[in-house]
């Protein structure tokens, strides 16, 4: 009887040794994990991901931006510009040379950037009226009242397009406009453009009358404009997600090839390594171009339909077009243009654009890989406390 208790106690002993044991090792674990908050390595990466994503979008938007120009003004004034613009490769080059040589640099880049505002404004405003409706606990509404909200927000969302559409339009005259025998300079000053801008906007005011005859009722060009914005914006964002989907599948199969080959040690630390901006820019950026190419090749003869009737009333033209409407351009063109190949005019452009987005593609990935390899060499300051826990848990893990 005494040594059953004796064997019991003993058994009791061990298995409360063991479960110290593993709560040791549980605790020096979670320790040895923990990274310095401010690890030099680590902000390096941050930092030098986030200037290759910013200088990559930079450098894509000012290399293609000449390009883009010429497209816009082949596919907004096709009489005016087909015998300036040859459209191949080769004749849009030669083309933007010429330009260059006769008018200069900025002749190159007119209206340069607002674009990119627009964009950036538009972000911005989307990230707070998401942050403003994401702050409201929804969860004990009904769903009726679920749906309302969930609509107004869509709403509100949308209501960005007013002040942009005047933007995006009077950029659009910027340019294209030129001096031509069909075609005149409607804005000449930041004063002109900022007094464009007010005009176009003063008439989304419901007591605001029509200036002309000939302009278009905003029904017959804003909103195909909205309904198109949101069209190709629902259509990047699938895209975006399926590109990045099938570009960093064979980033994870080799991860797991790499890791099945290492030991455990290096397994583990490979798991618990925090992946920085540095390592996820190209990707993003990489998805990003692949993507807009490809709405941009989907859209293109609404872009086309839209760049004309944006473009009627805007004093560009000497003689002014005469649309009825979103429709009625539709069927002009394929009946006067030559058919379906009038809604593709400045397709080499398009080739072009194609072509710089992959040169700036291959230099950030160049770069990247330079980065890479210059912070691979940088000295790891781990915190004291974590570095002498991790030595602590191997010691007992080999124990």
């Amino acid at each position: 009887m005494n040594a059953l208790l004796e064997q019991e106690d003993i058994d009791r002993r061990r298995r409360l040794n063991d479960a110290v044991a593993c709560a040791e090792v549980d605790i020096v674990s979670s320790i040895s994990q923990q990274r310095g908050l401010t690890e030099p390595k680590e902000t390096a990466e941050n930092v030098a991901g986030v200037t290759l994503a910013i200088g990559a979008m930079i450098t894509n938007y000012t290399i293609c931006f000449p390009i883009v120009v010429a497209r816009h003004r082949i596919q907004a004034l096709p009489a005016a510009y087909r015998e300036i613009y040859t459209d191949t490769p080769m004749g849009f080059l030669q083309s933007i040379r010429r330009n260059y040589r006769q008018h200069g640099f900025r002749a190159m880049y007119p209206g340069f950037g607002l674009g990119m505002f627009g964009q950036a404004i538009s972000a911005v405003y989307e990230s707070l009226v998401n942050e403003i409706a994401q702050s409201f606990d929804t969860t004990q509404w009904n769903q009726g009242m679920q749906f309302l909200v969930g609509a107004g927000t869509k709403c509100i969302l949308w209501a960005i397009n007013v002040p942009m559409f005047p933007l995006y339009r009077n950029a659009l005259i910027l340019r294209v406009q030129t001096d031509s025998a069909t075609t005149r300079r409607s804005i000449l000053s930041f004063r002109g453009f900022l007094a464009a801008y007010r005009q176009d906007l003063l008439r989304f005011l419901p007591w605001q009358r029509t200036p002309r005859e000939t302009t278009l009722p905003l029904s017959s060009v804003f909103i195909p404009s909205c309904i198109f914005n949101i069209i190709t914006e629902s259509m990047l964002t699938f895209l975006y997600k399926r590109v990045y989907r099938a570009f960093t599948s064979p980033a994870f199969r080799e991860r797991r090839h790499s890791r099945r080959a290492s030991s455990r040690r290096h397994a583990e630390k490979n798991k618990d390594t925090h992946v920085g901006m540095l390592h996820t820019f190209y990707p993003e950026i990489a998805c990003s171009v692949v993507s807009s190419i490809i709405t941009r090749v989907v859209s293109y003869p609404v872009d086309t339909i839209l760049f004309k009737l944006m473009m009627q009333d805007s004093g560009v033209h000497k003689i002014n077009t005469d649309y009825t409407g979103f429709f009625d351009c539709v069927i002009r063109t394929w009946q006067d243009e030559g058919g379906w190949r009038a809604f593709f005019p400045g397709w080499s452009g398009g080739i072009l654009e194609t072509a710089g987005g992959y040169l700036v593609l291959e230099a950030a990935w160049w770069t990247y890989r330079f980065v890479d390899w210059k912070l691979s060499a940088y000295p790891n300051n781990e915190i004291r406390t974590v570095r002498k826990a991790r030595r602590l848990r191997e010691r007992m893990e080999g124990a």
